[in-house]
């Protein structure tokens, strides 16, 4: 089958009225977590409602970006093996070597979150 978007974690924010009554159980079984987080799924519910009656958001650690993070990555590599832009950061103070460790540390990022 497809690959599936495994999740560090995740909330689940549920605003609004009947809240505490609402079933969570479906989505945090839905989920693919990592086996070693220790509480991957949390659950925020407050009664208090904005403009609408019910309101749900759902914040999560995942994969999901990590495709467009690191073509982000690599058009910053590309930008920064042109010069391009670098003497305004250098004027600021911010050195080529700046740019290095930043670009080595998301791309360790990027192999984790690939790893999980």
């Amino acid at each position: 089958g497809p690959a599936r978007n495994k999740c560090v974690a995740a909330l689940l924010i549920l605003r609004g009225t009947e809240t505490a009554e609402a079933d969570t159980a479906a989505f945090q079984q839905s989920l693919i977590c990592v086996d070693w987080s220790p509480a991957p799924v949390a659950v925020w519910q407050h009664p208090s409602r904005a403009r609408h009656e019910k309101t749900a958001v759902v914040v999560s650690n995942s994969q999901y970006a990590i495709s467009r993070i690191d073509a982000l990555v690599a058009k910053a590599w590309l930008m920064f093996s042109a010069r391009a832009f670098v003497h305004q950061y250098e004027s600021h103070g911010v050195t080529e070597d700046d740019f290095v460790d930043a670009f080595v540390r998301m791309e360790q990022i990027i192999k984790n979150y690939q790893s999980l």
